[in-house]
């Protein structure tokens, strides 16, 4: 009797810690979210594309590329906490937060972007991924709450990919440009796994990719690699650099990527969300996106 009367001590303090924890978590959201104003802008004379062929105002790609940006005062979002990078938003999600960055990951899995320690933690990018976006695959974990907060939501794209059709965009914000990513790939993985590497070369980050055409879920997104057969099957696990000469020609580590939609689309880098899988083990959700475009805003 006394143990179940300890068991049943312990869980009633769990739960209530968690309660008060999740509403400071929902607070901090708020008053984040109030000191910032994140609110969305039209397309104006301070916003540009970036490395875009001109195309004629008239051209329908305008109404497909459209994107509503989001005004955030980084100013204060620094004064908060100087390690802030940007701002992410995911379509069809709760996800509509900063993120933060420093040299240790396990310092913002219990800490709010203030400083408050608390199990919900932040959403944070890798340490080794460059602060400017600019690798070939940037890192984004969070805890995946139960009430939905921080990555919680993202299992919806992994219990249903087919509402990524409808929600199909990511899009991050920094002081001077908005990027705007497209999700191709959803997946379980296990911590350490493969798909953690950050790719350092253009042939790296092909192999990659490969691999997350195998791991891929999302019916519409990155479809399986095809090569010529008189290659025959390749083992990509242990493809050597000698291999790689001998297709090299073939490949010439192209950057159009087959989608499962049948398009054909130009990914050039990728962001990977990364979140725990709520069950107690080591297992990983995974979302990645390729960037779609990227827009500079001018700041005065």
């Amino acid at each position: 009797v006394l143990i179940c009367l300890v068991g049943l001590g312990t869980s009633l303090f769990n739960i209530i810690k968690w309660k008060i924890e999740a509403k400071t978590t929902n607070n901090q959201i708020e008053t984040a979210q109030k000191v910032v104003k994140p609110v969305e802008i039209i397309d104006n004379d301070k916003i540009e594309i970036i490395e875009q062929e001109k195309v004629p105002l008239d051209n329908p790609y305008w109404e497909y590329v459209q994107m509503n940006l989001i005004d955030v005062d980084f100013n204060d979002l620094k004064n908060i906490n100087p390690s802030t990078i940007g701002w992410i938003q995911v379509n069809g999600t709760n996800i509509n937060y900063p993120f933060v960055q420093t040299n240790d990951n396990k310092y913002y899995l219990n800490y709010t972007m203030d400083g408050t320690l608390n199990s919900s933690g932040s959403i944070f990018i890798d340490a080794e991924s460059d602060s400017d976006m600019l690798g070939f695959n940037t890192f984004f974990y969070g805890h995946a709450m139960k009430n939905g907060t921080m990555f919680g939501s993202l299992k919806e794209f992994l219990k249903h990919p087919e509402t990524i059709d409808k929600n199909p965009y990511i899009y991050y914000f920094t002081k001077d440009h908005a990027y705007k990513y497209r999700i191709i790939a959803t997946y379980i993985t296990h911590q350490g796994s493969n798909t953690y590497m950050i790719p350092e070369t253009k042939e790296q980050f092909y192999n990659y990719m490969q691999k997350v055409s195998k791991w891929n879920r999302y019916e519409n997104g990155l479809a399986p690699f095809e090569l010529d057969e008189d290659y025959g099957n390749v083992d990509w696990d242990t493809l050597t650099m000698e291999d790689l000469e001998k297709i090299d020609e073939l490949l010439s580590f192209s950057n159009v990527y087959a989608l499962g939609n049948g398009e054909n689309v130009e990914v050039d880098r990728i962001i990977t969300l990364s979140t725990c899988s709520g069950n107690g083990t080591g297992d990983r959700k995974i979302v990645q996106a390729y960037l779609f475009d990227e827009y500079k805003i001018r700041v005065e």
